[in-house]
């Protein structure tokens, strides 16, 4: 729930222990996921009220979609992931645990992110591809093609970066 001046938070007579996950970088996300389970503490999910969550999508544990998130139809969104600041779903996407998806960013219809892949700000992910665990997509990167898992991806259109 998001506290606003004009609508206090209401507390439940004996609330249970909870966490919120609002940590950017994944593996330290996952890794207090993990340490709150073991503290038998329930991860809270976060949906702003200006967030669209459209029929048939379902949002995992201890989520974060911020302000003008869109999720169209019939998507899913992982355990702890964070959908950033008018970041806009496609139908029948996934967005894999501990992934996150930057502000503005823009996913087409059947896109599949995996697993704590991080998406830049505003890049474009053009429908039916594939961002692989661990992945990482440069701001404003526009991906035309699959990711590789732990590979990282940038510029118009993206490409592989190599040292």
């Amino acid at each position: 729930m998001w506290a606003t001046l004009d609508a206090p938070l209401v507390a439940a007579p004996d609330p249970a222990p909870a966490v919120v996950l609002a940590i950017g970088e994944a593996v330290l996300r996952r890794r207090v996921a993990d340490q709150a389970a073991e503290r038998d503490l329930e991860l809270l999910s976060v949906i702003h009220p200006t967030a669209y969550v459209g029929p048939g999508v379902a949002v995992g544990a201890g989520v974060v979609l911020a302000p003008n998130v869109t999720i169209t139809r019939d998507a899913q969104v992982g355990t702890g992931a964070i959908v950033n600041y008018g970041a806009q779903i496609g139908h029948d996407a996934s967005i894999g645990a501990f992934a996150f998806v930057g502000p503005g960013a823009a996913l087409g219809g059947d896109v599949t992110v995996e697993d704590g892949a991080f998406l830049g700000l505003g890049c474009s992910v053009l429908p039916g591809r594939r961002i692989g665990e661990g992945a990482t997509v440069g701001a404003g990167a526009v991906v035309t093609r699959d990711v590789a898992a732990g590979s990282t991806v940038v510029g118009v259109p993206a490409r592989a970066v190599t040292s």
